[in-house]
């Protein structure tokens, strides 16, 4: 399980940094805090991982606890690529 913590600032709103991308290489489940950018929420939903808003405490703790969780249950993927990918790529 990766973290990604992003900025609160109004850059944040609408850029998607490098580190997302290096995070989506690594291929293993994101927990993100994401600050309204719903672009980059729905980026990280559609391909199986779990943005959350970076100014909701609550919903970061309920997040985390969701995580853990799902880890203890062996319920998190060893890979996440987006379908399309998957087909590209040797032993995915």
């Amino acid at each position: 399980m990766l973290l990604l913590i992003l900025n609160t600032d109004i850059l944040s709103r609408e850029t998607i940094p490098i580190k997302v991308h290096e995070h989506f290489h690594m291929q293993k489940p994101i927990l993100a805090m994401v600050y309204h950018n719903e672009e980059l929420k729905e980026m990280l939903k559609s391909y199986g991982h779990l943005p959350v808003n970076a100014d909701d405490m609550d919903e970061i703790k309920n997040s985390i606890i969701l995580c853990f969780d799902r880890w203890q249950k062996n319920e998190l993927r060893e890979k996440y690529l987006p379908s399309r990918l998957k087909k590209r790529l040797p032993n995915s």
